[in-house]
């Protein structure tokens, strides 16, 4: 819908009040699939910010939302996640991660643990508030997006073996 508005607009159909509705609704939806992931700069945990135009470019980036007290974002982390770097990092497959927390030394001792260090790691360590879910119209974790080398999402909120075939299946045919 969110594409479509830019056309209507150009016709005579935007003067129709409920497509009017539509577009200004639209404007509040989560990004979806085939649409440009949001370029966003986010904070790195030891003080230094990471842009995603820039961390993007590789075939495959996986942006992973979830917090160090989330038991699904944990589990995740070290039975999906990890195996999935180790075998396609060095073709071109990236993770960023982003945590909903608030504390530095429970997110640091979670990365420790989860082994997920290997990848950046950002927070704005607000706890709830978070001004990249906000952005996104993230309300749940674990939640990811993933993003081909122009930064467009050709999938998200894909978990476990789902994850990891679809992964798999990407990076063989590019």
């Amino acid at each position: 819908v969110k594409g479509e508005c830019s056309t209507w607009n150009a016709t005579s159909y935007i003067s129709h009040v409920w497509l009017g509705q539509l577009c200004a609704r639209a404007k509040t939806l989560p990004p979806v699939p085939g649409e440009k992931f949001p370029d966003f700069t986010l904070p790195l945990l030891h003080g230094d910010s990471i842009s995603g135009s820039s961390f993007i470019g590789a075939k495959l980036t996986l942006v992973d939302l979830w917090a160090s007290w989330c038991a699904p974002c944990r589990r995740e982390n070290t039975s999906t996640l990890v195996p999935l770097w180790d075998k396609y990092h060095n073709e071109g497959f990236r993770i960023i991660g982003y945590a909903l927390d608030s504390s530095s030394k429970g997110l640091e001792n979670a990365i420790a643990k989860d082994g997920v260090g290997k990848w950046p790691q950002a927070s704005h360590l607000q706890g709830d508030v978070s001004p990249f879910f906000e952005r996104l119209k993230i309300s749940t974790i674990p939640a990811n997006y993933l993003l081909d080398d122009h930064g467009i999402i050709v999938a998200k909120n894909l978990h476990g073996q789902v994850l990891t075939e679809f992964v798999t299946g990407y990076m063989s045919e590019k």
